[in-house]
């Protein structure tokens, strides 16, 4: 489903709104931690051709639906990056907690 709303974002502004085209740049990713190589693979493929035909679309002279401005775009991606960056921590000293937790727990008994 988020795929699908992240493309569907990415044709809809030209690729003006960068979040649809980074959650699309990142499906293979999580693919691959979730799931594995081959569907990694199937995902980095599916990606590379939805990203193709936008792009033919465009090239042939495909007008986007909206304009967002770039000010509010360049606004809401500064806020959107702190807000992943501080997520992103809050997950790695959560599972580093948990590790070392569990380690102790380990050898202590």
């Amino acid at each position: 489903m988020m795929y699908t709303y992240a493309m569907m974002l990415a044709g809809l502004t030209g690729g003006a709104d960068p979040g649809g085209v980074i959650v699309v740049i990142l499906a293979p990713l999580f693919s691959i931690l979730l799931c594995g190589a081959r569907s990694g693979l199937i995902w980095a493929g599916i990606t590379c051709i939805s990203l193709a035909v936008i792009g033919i679309a465009f090239g042939r002279g495909f007008d986007a639906m909206v304009h967002p401005s770039q000010a509010e775009v360049a606004l809401w991606s500064l806020w959107a990056g702190i807000a992943g960056i501080s997520a992103t921590a809050g997950v790695a000293f959560t599972y580093e907690w948990l590790q070392a937790s569990t380690w102790r727990d380990l050898v202590d008994q």
